[in-house]
């Protein structure tokens, strides 16, 4: 696997990741009416599973189990605002997540789910990197991402494929 490859590898499967619990980087928070405290909302493991099939086509498996889901009141998206993510739930959406990424980079994913092609498998294309994740960013984060999230993740990009060299 060329270095470019792994690099997108790696910040795919973080986006993934992040797909899989809400709280971390959408800005749409619900509000905890009694205690007037921010919560966040998990994704239920449908909910992942098809916000992946979604943004990566349906053949994508993106297995894995994780944490179950609680009710409160007898509803299970009003627990899921109570619900934090253990550290063995966020090791399975990790690697679910990775699961997804080693999907979308493999050969055959490559030529479907990546639309622009790097001039270089050894180095850094920041230009084909920020087509991507702009493109993958705005599905899996349900917005489009701003300029500076965007600079930072092509720059992380860059900086991996550099230091993989």
């Amino acid at each position: 696997m060329t270095r470019q490859i792994r690099v997108l590898k790696t910040l795919l499967s973080a986006g993934a990741c992040v797909a899989g619990f809400a709280c971390v980087l959408t800005p749409t928070v619900a509000a905890d009416t009694v205690n007037r405290m921010p919560v966040t909302l998990r994704l239920s493991a449908d909910q992942f599973h098809q916000i992946i099939a979604d943004v990566f086509g349906p053949t994508i498996d993106s297995g894995g189990r994780f944490d179950p889901e609680i009710r409160y009141h007898g509803l299970l998206q009003l627990g899921a605002g109570r619900v934090s993510v253990t550290s063995s739930g966020l090791e399975q959406y990790d690697a679910a997540a990775r699961k997804v990424a080693e999907a979308v980079v493999s050969k055959e994913g490559r030529a479907t789910r990546i639309h622009c092609r790097p001039k270089s498998p050894t180095e850094a294309d920041d230009l084909c990197a920020r087509q991507f994740l702009a493109e993958v960013g705005r599905l899996l984060f349900r917005r489009p991402m701003t300029t500076e999230e965007l600079d930072r993740r092509v720059m992380v990009a860059a900086s991996s494929t550099k230091a993989s060299n």
